[in-house]
């Protein structure tokens, strides 16, 4: 009788383990359904590689890569070599690789990523209607620009020879005169703004090095607002060292200081404070522009950087601004490399801090002779 117990109970330990070992495949083989279910409905394309090769395929992939599926070629063989080079290339450095595959007209974005377990995860975007947009954005406000040119010349021209011409109510006249010429120049200066952001969001990659002085930068643009800060009352500070040199164009470095230089003075308070500031700061070259004014509210915060944005449309116009201010530090910033933070506090003034690499060392110091 022990015998045969014994007898069962191996049977029935046998019997549970297979119904065990059927139970978790059944649940694996689910939950891999349900993630090919998913990764099939995706709307980009997603592809995994092991070390023989291509390991699945979503349709989407299917569509975007084109695979040889047949019968000889076991796993299929993709038809993408900026793909495969990218999936090479995440194998070997263990980091995630981007690059872009163009065909047949379109454009797509590569994304390689190795995985824990030795795969490679490949996802590919389509980026052809967010270029062509991008593209039309661009052309349009080029395009703009450009056929605003004329008449600004025009009206500039014809408000020089009006005040030469005038002889009935000078006086009227002048008046008349000073308008037509803030208009004009309010335009001038939103085509140039217009430009410059067209500029800055072309980023080619391929420009030459270039660095800037900061700190001249920052003593050339106070010193043309100190007129404007000294009808108004303002107390302008300017602490910057001898050279501060960054790396980037000083284009665009100048597009930075202006701006917030210009926008500290506009929105300040009559009899206020406006601060420059150059610092280094580790590796990285400080500017603080601060102002005692008006301030900005945390709703409005979130958008000033946005074009044609105004905090104070009514304030803004009468200064002369576009609302692309500071829009273009932000784009400037981002192109040199930089970091930008706003602290504000309404009623109390704001702090703009732009936070560049420096200039790298463009000559070496000469080899010091050995001691006699």
């Amino acid at each position: 009788w022990a015998w045969l117990a014994a007898g069962l109970g191996l049977v029935a330990g046998a019997g549970l383990g297979w119904w065990v070992a059927r139970w978790a495949s059944t649940t694996a083989r689910r939950r891999a359904e349900g993630v090919q279910q998913v990764l099939a409905a995706l709307p980009v394309a997603v592809l995994l590689f092991d070390d023989e090769g291509l390991a699945y395929a979503n349709p989407e992939a299917r569509r975007v890569v084109e695979l040889d599926a047949t019968a000889a070629s076991s796993p299929p063989h993709v038809e993408a070599p900026a793909v495969v080079d990218a999936v090479n290339r995440a194998r070997r450095t263990g980091q995630a690789i981007d690059c872009e595959l163009e065909r047949d007209g379109r454009q797509w974005q590569v994304s390689a990523s190795p995985t824990a377990c030795g795969q490679v995860g490949v996802v590919i975007t389509d980026l052809t209607e967010v270029r062509r947009t991008d593209t039309i954005r661009r052309d349009f406000v080029l395009n703009a620009s450009h056929e605003l040119k004329t008449p600004v010349a025009s009206i500039q021209a014809l408000a020089d020879s009006l005040r030469l011409a005038t002889e009935r109510d000078p006086a009227r006249a002048a008046s008349m005169l000073e308008s037509l010429e803030r208009e004009a120049a309010r335009m001038s200066q939103l085509v140039r703004d217009l430009l410059d952001l067209v500029r800055l969001e072309e980023r080619t990659g391929e420009e030459e090095p270039a660095e800037a002085d900061l700190a001249e930068l920052v003593r050339t643009q106070t010193t043309r607002v100190a007129q404007a800060a000294a009808e108004q009352g303002m107390d302008l500070r300017v602490d910057v060292p001898d050279v501060a040199r960054v790396a980037g164009s000083p284009g665009d470095v100048r597009i930075v200081v202006a701006n917030l230089v210009d926008n500290a003075v506009a929105y300040n308070r009559h009899g206020g404070t406006v601060t420059a500031r150059v610092r280094r700061a580790g590796d990285e070259v400080v500017l603080e522009v601060s102002d005692t004014g008006i301030g900005i509210s945390p709703e409005d915060q979130q958008r000033v950087f946005e074009r044609f944005y105004r905090v104070d449309p009514h304030r803004s116009r009468r200064a002369g601004g576009t609302g692309l201010g500071l829009a273009l530090v932000r784009h400037a910033v981002r192109r040199l490399s930089g970091e930008l933070q706003l602290d504000s506090t309404l009623g109390q003034g704001t702090t703009l801090t732009v936070r560049l690499p420096p200039a790298p060392t463009s000559v070496a110091a000469p080899a010091q002779p050995p001691p006699p």
